[in-house]
């Protein structure tokens, strides 16, 4: 479901999928919590401005083209992924980062 993701959504180099992905979680879980659709959305923005505030605390963007600092759909910003390590310098990390805030968020709100 989330394979698209990469790339800041299919190499679009908007949103970072790790961040994407935290949403997706903290839906599934507000909608598990919550029965009632306004206090659903509602405690849905909440968890999501946090994580937002958080993940910008560490990595000053939520969006791939700036995490990244290359365009990967040229060859050019291929060659730079693969020589700097990028997916696993920067990806992985916002990645890690992502699992870290989203957990006590979640934990907290139960």
């Amino acid at each position: 479901m989330s394979s698209g993701f990469g790339g800041g959504m299919g190499r679009l180099q908007k949103t970072c999928g790790a961040v994407t992905g935290a949403f997706m979680v903290l839906g599934i879980h507000n909608c598990k919590k919550y029965g009632n659709h306004k206090l659903q959305t509602d405690n849905n923005r909440i968890l999501i401005q946090e994580f937002t505030r958080k993940f910008l605390l560490k990595h000053n963007s939520t969006n791939c083209d700036e995490l990244i600092g290359c365009n990967l759909n040229t060859d050019d910003g291929q060659a730079y992924t693969e020589k700097n390590k990028v997916k696993e310098r920067i990806c992985e990390k916002c990645i890690i980062d992502a699992i870290e805030i989203v957990d006590p968020l979640i934990s907290n709100s139960k």
